[in-house]
C-alpha cells in the first residue's frame, strides 16, 4: 500500500504524554498532521499488521475497503473479521489508486470518507464519483450518501430540496448580504462552519455583534474551527440557522431496513460533544418521519438527527451516512431500549428486537445487509 505523502513519523505513543493544553497548540501549528496522525494509527488495532491490507476468511466472500487516512475504516476491518467476509484495502489518496481497484476485482467497496481537511474531502469525492461512474463499481455508503456527508450547505440544499421541515437556515456568499441579514435577523443564531461534528465550528451568537465578527472573520482571513487544520479555514461563505429553544434531539438510524434510537442528553448549549446519548423509545411518528426522508432520498445507510420542539413537531437539524461508535459508557445492557426497530409483515406496524447492533459504528449492520447476510 502506498504511503500518504502527508505521513510523518510514526509516535503512536505520543498523545499518551502531551498534556491538553499543549495538544490544543499542537493542532493549531504546523505540526498537526504528525499530531493528528499518530493518535489515529494508536487507536487502528490493524495498523501495522498484514491485517491492514487484507483478510481472506474461509466465507468465500470478499469485499474491498477504502482507506480512511483518519483510520475510520478500521471499522469496517474489524467487522468483516467477525463476520468472515474476506476484504482488500484500497488506498484511494494514491497515485495509482485507480490500478489497485482494477487489480482486486472486486465490484463493492465499503468507504468512510476522509474529512478532516477540506482537501481531503474534496479528493476523497472526487475520486468516489470516478469509482462509481466511471469505473462501474458500487459503494457503500452509496455516492449520493457520502456526497451529503460533513457538508452543511449539502444537506440544508437537499432538505430544502425536498420540502423536509428544517431549522431555518441561510447561506451566504457575499459579504454585504450576510451583514443585512444578521443586522434585522431575530436572535440567537446558531453559525455553522460547513464541516465539523460534536459541536464544533457551531456557535450560538445571541449578541449581534458575535454575528458580525464571525461575517467579518470567514471573509477575512477566515474561520478556524477547534481541532482543524491550521490552513483549513472556512473562507468565503457563511450559514446561519435559526436558534431552536428548549428542543429535544433525536437521533434516528437507517441501515437497510433496520431503525435504531438514541436520545441526545443536551450539555449546556449543545446536543452535539456532550458525550451522552441513551436508548429510547421513538414515537411511531419519528419513525414514520425517518423512513419517508430515506425513501424519498433513497439512503439505506443513514443517520437523521431531529429536533423535538415543545409543540411536539419534528425538525430535521442533520444528515450523516456515517457516525463514530458507541461510547463504553453508554451501552448499558439492561437498557429495555437498546435494540432495533423494523416494520413488521404486515407493514401497518413497527416491532422492537432487543438486542446491540451498533456493533463496529454499524459497519457489522451495512456489510450484513450489502450482502443479504441479515
Amino acid at each position: 500500500m502506498t504511503r500518504h505523502p502527508d505521513s510523518g513519523d510514526r509516535h503512536p505513543a505520543v498523545s499518551r504524554l502531551i498534556p491538553a493544553p499543549v495538544k490544543r497548540i499542537l493542532r493549531r501549528s504546523a505540526l498537526f498532521a504528525r499530531y493528528s496522525r499518530a493518535q489515529w494509527e494508536r487507536d487502528d488495532p490493524f495498523h501495522g499488521t498484514p491485517a491492514a491490507r487484507s483478510f481472506d476468511g474461509t466465507s468465500g466472500r470478499i469485499v474491498g475497503v477504502i482507506r480512511d487516512i483518519a483510520h475510520n475504516h478500521r471499522h469496517y476491518l474489524a467487522a468483516c473479521r467477525e463476520l468472515d467476509v474476506g476484504y482488500r484495502v484500497i488506498d484511494i489518496f494514491a497515485d495509482n489508486w485507480q490500478d489497485q481497484v482494477r487489480e482486486s476485482g472486486l465490484d463493492l467497496f465499503f468507504v468512510w470518507p476522509s474529512v478532516h481537511t477540506l482537501l481531503w474531502k474534496t479528493v476523497f469525492d472526487e475520486r468516489i464519483r470516478v469509482l462509481v461512474e466511471i469505473l462501474g463499481r458500487q459503494t457503500v455508503p452509496a455516492l449520493h450518501e457520502t456526497w451529503i456527508y460533513e457538508s452543511k450547505r449539502r444537506a440544508r440544499d437537499w432538505l430544502m430540496a425536498h420540502d423536509v421541515p428544517h431549522p431555518e437556515t441561510h447561506v451566504f456568499l457575499d459579504r454585504t448580504e450576510a451583514l443585512d441579514f444578521v443586522s434585522s435577523a431575530e436572535l440567537p443564531l446558531v453559525f455553522k462552519a460547513d464541516r465539523g461534528g460534536g459541536a464544533s465550528g457551531v456557535v450560538i451568537c445571541r449578541e449581534r455583534r458575535t454575528c458580525e465578527r464571525l461575517v467579518a472573520e470567514v471573509f477575512g482571513r477566515g474561520y478556524l474551527p477547534t481541532r482543524w487544520h491550521p490552513r483549513d479555514r472556512h473562507w468565503g461563505a457563511v450559514m446561519f440557522q435559526a436558534y431552536v429553544p428548549d428542543a429535544e434531539e433525536w437521533r434516528i438510524v437507517r441501515i437497510g431496513d433496520t431503525y435504531l434510537c438514541r436520545y441526545k442528553e443536551k450539555s449546556g448549549d449543545f446536543h452535539s460533544g456532550s458525550g451522552s446519548v441513551r436508548w429510547a423509545e421513538p414515537p411511531p411518528a419519528l419513525l414514520d418521519m425517518a423512513e419517508d426522508l430515506t425513501e424519498r432520498g433513497a439512503f439505506r445507510s443513514m443517520n437523521i438527527d431531529f429536533f423535538r420542539n415543545s409543540d411536539g413537531t419534528y425538525l430535521v437539524n442533520e444528515l450523516h451516512a456515517l457516525f463514530g461508535d458507541i461510547l463504553m459508557k453508554n451501552r448499558n445492557p439492561d437498557d429495555p431500549w437498546m435494540g432495533r426497530w423494523n416494520r413488521n409483515h404486515a407493514g401497518d406496524q413497527w416491532e422492537f428486537t432487543p438486542g446491540y447492533y451498533y456493533r463496529n459504528a454499524c459497519a457489522n449492520l451495512r456489510i450484513q445487509h450489502a450482502l443479504g447476510m441479515s
